[in-house]
């Protein structure tokens, strides 16, 4: 049977340039190699802290779904790539080291166009045989998407500045036939497409194409779509926040998330090296949590909204104006402070405009500072928002106001904002900022007094900084309760006959925090002496890669339960006054021993419940380095590289020649045999750690070196005798491996092949030419020897 032209052919595998999914062009588990586009599918679950992705790669005939082997690292969208695997009933499964980029831009190719775009979005209305209902009208779902003042329609081209025009059609709805028992939503989407067409749709004239369809549970999301790409999926729903939300993907921004990060202590800080992400955590974007706001300008800047100026890059230090997101103004919109690490800080500033999108009110924190992102080029990844006052543990306070500086411990940068109006903000940057770490000096002058008999009045002396105090901290026997940048704090709720212990400490922009100043306070009443029961029902789970979850069952106690207090490993790292705690900053790879003690009023204290949590490593060691292959012999070799490294410990490594294991080892080198001169070998090395999780493969590769002929025999004597007899002889040829035999021609015919230096032919009367040639142990056959005879 003649293959079809999708294929071509090779003595290793068959190679496919095309395998829909679905679709049958290989056998199941056959060889196959494609090129294209990654695609990932973006499964929307509001709320979630990590949300798990699909990728596909698209072809020019078509998708195909990617099952990455196991520790991968997640491919970025928009990437161009070549992919080696195996075909399975899904679509392919991509071997170790199978993903590779081919070139071409992982970005969008309009991010300075001042021209206008249009997007033709078909929404097709469907339900199924076995779930009929009509959960929208057509007339709504048009007025939602293209014809309300606040359409989604609408929102692109405010957002755009008018540059991006959402045009379209609502379909009636479509009855089809489909398996709703589980979520085959690309099978949904395929059978859609046919009926529009039999229905003499054309929606090849469409950019992108919705599938809003009733309330399927067997889907444990409310919409989904690809990034970059076409479809998009919406599952019993109809906002403008998830419509608009699901085509920023298509259209090719990822999502706005969160940085929380965590100082040495366990401190909130803005940025540090132990941060964790919230995937829909930033308020003030569409793409993260936001209702209707604008998305943020580096997605504006992504998506191509930005005009020449818009954009300004940083990369020195100085004062600079940043005008409005949504306003016409001279002043750039966005500003990227270039880090060492090749990421940026993204400065925005946000002010209310219009009447549906950009909803701020005059005292929102965003219209009052400057918001700052962390995020790299144009690359379609999440931005991450920088929380610039983490002693609130909200991020709607997350933007930079007047007065205040934000440090990047990391990348040494400082920005402070000057100041703010309605017609921009004003930023002082300062490259290679030298690290702040004097810390402030302690309060003084303490004071601690009873405005009630169950509320204190506290009262000190300001501390001092080098750079300026940020604020103060403080505690109750231990327990932070307050932060304010003022000289007083109140407390309430206190118990009767009870001694407190209250302390504060300064801390300043870059974390640093002072002594603690401290002082008691008694209050009046009778003494309690019992002892709430211990919490019961203990439990501890994994709530990430770093933290964890904590819950238990209320405590009871004769005059009430204060509250609990948590500790890892003996050390408190909470109080609170409900049943639930969460733990961050810890590592892979390691148990952790959890107590929880309730107390009351009198400060009594409870026995403590326990429990223990493991913490799996998920991480991935860094890739091995200076991966070299040199060749020892004609047919050995020596493979070397430096050592990776790993949050926990690297097990071994994994070498492989032409994708297969060839060896596991410890060490970080390898010797290999029994090599083809000549040859070249394509050798690739994984670091693994013990949890079995691999790096990133590194590759080289290797040519032998071919092993050299012999030389020529010297001296070569022929004589001739009676009875048509000639005797040969010569001198040994050299040879840099050995010669094994000499091959003996007479006029250009093989006769004999000896392994002395001498031969007899009989070759009968008349004129002969001999020549004689050394042949070495790899079979290579040098110059020969030539004499000539007459026999009588």
């Amino acid at each position: 049977m003649r293959l079809p032209t999708l294929f071509r052919t090779s003595a290793a595998s068959l190679v496919l340039t095309l395998l829909p999914l679905g679709g049958v062009f290989a056998a199941e588990n056959e060889a196959v190699t494609l090129e294209g586009t990654i695609v990932s599918e973006h499964p929307d679950v509001p709320g979630a802290k990590r949300v798990p992705f699909s990728y596909l790669l698209q072809t020019d005939r078509g998708q195909v779904k990617l099952t990455l082997p196991k520790g991968h690292r997640e491919p970025v969208a928009g990437t161009k790539a070549r992919v080696h695997g195996r075909r399975s009933a899904e679509g392919v499964d991509v071997a170790a080291d199978g993903l590779e980029t081919t070139g071409g831009s992982t970005t969008n190719t309009t991010t300075t166009t001042t021209a206008t775009m249009t997007k033709k979005v078909a929404v097709l209305l469907i339900n199924f045989k076995s779930n009929t209902s009509q959960p929208w009208t057509t007339s709504h779902v048009n007025g939602l998407f293209f014809s309300n003042a606040n359409s989604v329609a609408n929102y692109f081209a405010e957002e755009s500045y008018g540059k991006l025009q959402v045009t379209g059609r609502v379909f009636p709805w479509m009855t089809i036939s489909a398996d709703t028992s589980t979520c085959g939503y690309r099978t949904w989407r395929d059978t859609a497409k046919a009926a529009a067409a039999n229905a003499g749709i054309d929606l090849s004239t469409y950019t992108q194409i919705v599938y809003a369809f009733p309330r399927v549970w067997a889907c444990g999301w409310p919409a989904i779509a690809t990034l970059p790409g076409r479809d998009t999926w919406l599952n019993g729903t109809m906002t403008l926040r998830i419509s608009s939300h699901e085509l920023g993907h298509n259209f090719g921004v990822h999502h706005s998330s969160t940085m929380t990060c965590v100082d040495s202590s366990g401190t909130r800080v803005p940025l540090s090296s132990s941060c964790s992400t919230s995937e829909y955590g930033d308020p003030f974007d569409v793409m993260g949590r936001a209702s209707t706001l604008h998305t943020h300008n580096w997605h504006r800047y992504q998506l191509g909204f930005h005009g020449t100026g818009d954009t300004r890059t940083v990369t020195t230090s100085g004062t600079y104006a940043l005008g409005p997101a949504a306003f016409p103004t001279a002043a750039p919109k966005l500003l990227r402070v270039a880090r060492p690490d090749g990421s940026y800080l993204y400065l925005e500033y946000r002010r209310p405009y219009g009447s549906y999108f950009e909803t701020f009110s005059s005292t929102d924190p965003a219209v009052n500072g400057v918001t700052i992102r962390i995020a790299p080029d144009l690359f379609k990844v999440q931005s991450k928002l920088i929380d610039t006052q983490p002693s609130t543990s909200s991020f709607s306070d997350a933007p930079l106001s007047a007065g205040r500086t934000f440090v990047d411990p990391i990348a040494k940068i400082s920005v402070t904002t000057t100041s703010v109006s309605s017609s921009g903000a004003s930023v002082k940057i300062s490259m290679g900022t030298t690290a702040d770490t004097t810390a402030p000096t302690a309060p003084t002058n303490l004071k601690a007094t009873l405005s009630t008999s169950t509320s204190a009045a506290l009262s000190w002396t300001a501390s001092t900084d080098n750079r300026g105090v940020a604020g103060y901290r403080v505690y109750r026997d231990g327990t932070h309760i307050r932060t304010t940048t003022g000289t007083t704090a109140s407390d309430s709720g206190l118990s009767a006959g009870r001694t407190y212990r209250y302390s504060v400490s300064a801390y300043d922009a870059a974390g640093n925090v002072s002594a603690s100043a401290a002082v008691s306070l008694t209050t009046p009443g009778a003494s309690d002496t019992t002892p709430p029961t211990t919490p019961t029902g203990f439990r501890v789970f994994a709530s990430g890669q770093t933290s964890a979850a904590l819950s238990w069952t209320a405590s009871t106690d004769n005059k009430g339960v204060a509250g609990y207090r948590v500790y890892r490993d003996g050390t408190r790292i909470a109080t609170t006054s409900g049943t639930t705690a969460s733990d961050s900053g810890l590592s892979a790879g390691r148990t952790y021993r959890y107590s929880v003690v309730a107390y009351d009023g009198s400060g009594n204290v409870s026995a403590a419940a326990t429990a223990a949590l493991w913490i799996a490593d998920v991480t991935p060691p860094t890739a091995p380095t200076n991966l070299v292959a040199t060749a020892t012999s004609h047919t050995t070799a020596t493979i070397s590289w430096s050592r990776s490294t790993d949050n926990v410990a690297v097990a071994g490594y994994r070498v492989y020649r032409g994708g297969s294991l060839v060896a596991t080892t410890s060490s970080t080198s390898l010797s290999q045999s029994w090599l083809v001169p000549g040859a070249t070998y394509r050798y690739s090395v994984r670091a693994v750690d013990r949890a079995g999780n691999q790096s990133e493969a590194v590759q080289t590769s290797l040519t032998m070196p071919l092993l050299s002929s012999p030389s020529a025999p010297e001296d070569l004597e022929a004589s001739p005798d009676h009875g048509h007899r000639v005797d040969l002889e010569w001198d040994a040829a050299s040879d840099d491996t050995g010669v094994a035999a000499y091959r003996i021609f007479r006029n250009g015919s093989l006769v004999d092949t000896v392994w002395a230096l001498s031969d007899t032919d009989r070759p009968g009367a008349g004129v002969f030419t001999y020549a004689v040639a050394a042949v070495d142990r790899a079979g290579n056959m040098g110059p020969a020897a030539l004499v000539s005879v007459t026999v009588p």
